[in-house]
């Protein structure tokens, strides 16, 4: 089982799983718009940020990035 996460959006939702970010929001003439994008951690990338205290602050860091380009999205 591959360990999801998300947030809400202004009308919608994004989920991130580890190789994708997919939003989905409700346009204002009701119809639902819906976008997949592939990531991958940097984190997986380079070796060294997987170590244990930098890969928290990397993936901290990595989230608020995705979240507030969710949000704007």
């Amino acid at each position: 089982m591959k360990p999801l996460g998300g947030q809400a959006l202004i009308e919608g939702v994004m989920i991130k799983a580890p190789d994708n970010v997919s939003m989905a929001a409700r346009l204002p003439d009701k119809t639902i718009k819906i976008t997949r994008s592939k990531h991958i951690s940097l984190t997986k990338r380079y070796k060294l940020l997987g170590l244990p205290f930098i890969s928290g602050v990397i993936s901290l860091f990595e989230m608020m990035v995705i979240g507030i380009k969710a949000l704007t999205w």
